[in-house]
């Protein structure tokens, strides 16, 4: 068995291999592929972020992480969103991942990075890495069938609007602006923007008034399902989904998760006694885990308030 290295454009065929089957099943039982996916991740420019064990020239082990900016508040941090760590069955309990993982957090540390995050349903293997489990702020409602009546409200009681499909042409600044006015947010290129709001099973909404007051992003892919992300109004924000949820372009039993950032959100379904589970990790689902690389950086406060956003889950 080989040692980690970094992911050269000849691993890549193999690597997609490795990947789907694990992560997305046959390709005949599958309408993804994690390369479009993870369009972000898998850039020319972010394969010195990933790591690959070979045995006998067959690409048995890989792990990765994307690089972003979180803004929080005055704060930003220099964080790794570690992706897609994946080892083919007949070589797992090898120690393979654990050398991938080891290389990659030893840059971390070498690069001055923040923090790490990640979502998983194995922490056994990450704890002894260094890795911690950890619950962002905020409050998740599963199915949003259960916050109607709070949303009916909204709906009924807010002037009126009109929700759009999202088009570049006419929305792409707009939301932009508004979700750069969020407390806290990930920092995205206008390159990122586009290529997140042009993933796979993912649609964005527009609800507009004579201005954009808000967006709503849906999503019906494997990997992120129900509401993902929205910025502006609150009231605007849920009476947009209670409407996309009426005209059926969004299920009743899809989750919503209402971000701690947003507490007038959360108060507006509170003040209906919508019951709400707080959320165990940004998905909603996974345990999410943290390492923190700059504890005076990441301090008691910075990590209570913590949030990745939906098109920046993995």
């Amino acid at each position: 068995m080989d040692s980690p290295e970094l992911v050269q454009v000849k691993h890549l065929t193999d690597t997609y291999r490795l990947l789907d089957n694990t992560f997305r099943g046959a390709p005949a039982a599958s309408r993804q592929q994690v390369r479009t996916d993870f369009p972000l991740f898998f850039a020319a420019n972010n394969l010195r972020n990933r790591r690959v064990i070979s045995q006998q020239g067959q690409i048995i082990c890989h792990a990765g992480f994307s690089p972003l900016r979180l803004k929080l508040g005055n704060v930003t941090l220099k964080m790794a969103v570690v992706v897609l760590v994946a080892t083919h069955p007949d070589y797992r309990r090898r120690g393979c991942a654990a050398l991938c993982m080891k290389s990659l957090q030893q840059q971390l540390q070498d690069e001055d990075y923040d923090l790490g995050i990640l979502w998983t349903g194995v922490t056994g293997f990450y704890e002894p890495l260094g890795w911690k489990t950890a619950a962002p702020p905020g409050y998740y409602l599963n199915p949003i069938a259960a916050g109607m009546p709070c949303l009916n409200h909204h709906l009924n009681n807010t002037p009126p609007f009109e929700i759009q499909k999202y088009s570049e042409m006419d929305h792409f600044h707009d939301v932009m602006r508004l979700q750069r006015g969020q407390p806290v947010r990930t920092m995205r290129s206008p390159a990122d923007f586009r290529q997140l709001l042009s993933l796979p099973g993912i649609q964005a909404w527009g609800i507009q008034r004579k201005t954009l007051e808000a967006y709503v992003v849906t999503g019906t892919a494997v990997n992120k399902y129900g509401i993902l992300e929205y910025a502006g109004q609150a009231d605007a924000i849920l009476a947009g989904i209670a409407k996309l949820v009426q005209e059926q372009w969004v299920a009743p039993d899809a989750p919503l998760p209402v971000f701690g950032t947003d507490s007038k959100m959360a108060s507006l379904l509170q003040a209906h006694q919508i019951p709400m589970t707080p959320l165990v990790s940004c998905k909603g689902r996974g345990t999410e885990m943290r390492l923190i690389l700059n504890a005076q950086r990441v301090n008691t406060v910075v990590e209570r308030e913590l949030f990745v956003w939906g098109l920046d889950w993995a």
